[in-house]
């Protein structure tokens, strides 16, 4: 999960930094020490750029979907019992996104999991068109 970040860029940064520093003072070791920091650099990029894919990309299927069931709705007067309304490309991206649809309390509910935080999700609210953050 995306929060681990937070501990681990604090750390990292004051390492890269004594790093540098070492680098600066003993040319010796400049190549070395720039191949670690780069390395390092380089992972963190690709876990922040993996996860903002991962945050981006769910948002914009359960965006569909919303958008799905407010259609089927404006189209029938009421929401749809279950997402088989979607096509069934949209409904098997929901499902590996985990999207969960039920429609048996009087507003229907559409929540998928954060991809940054463990354990909190985003819910989408009929009645007000837009999605709340729910935290742990």
């Amino acid at each position: 999960m995306g929060f681990i970040l937070v501990f681990v860029i604090p750390i990292v940064l004051v390492w890269a930094l004594t790093r540098i520093y070492s680098a600066w003072k003993s040319p010796e070791s400049r190549r070395g020490e720039t191949v670690r920091v780069g390395m390092w650099v380089f992972t963190l990029s690709a876990v922040i750029c993996t996860h903002i894919y991962y945050a981006n990309t769910a948002r914009g299927v359960a965006d569909r979907v919303a958008d799905a069931v407010v259609a089927y709705k404006l189209a029938n007067g009421v929401y749809p019992q279950s997402i088989q309304v979607v096509e069934a490309e949209l409904q098997a991206e929901a499902k590996y996104w985990r999207l969960h649809y039920s429609a048996k309390a009087q507003e229907p509910i559409l929540i998928y999991p954060a991809t940054w935080v463990i354990y909190e999700r985003w819910s989408f609210s009929f009645g007000e068109g837009k999605w709340e953050y729910l935290p742990d």
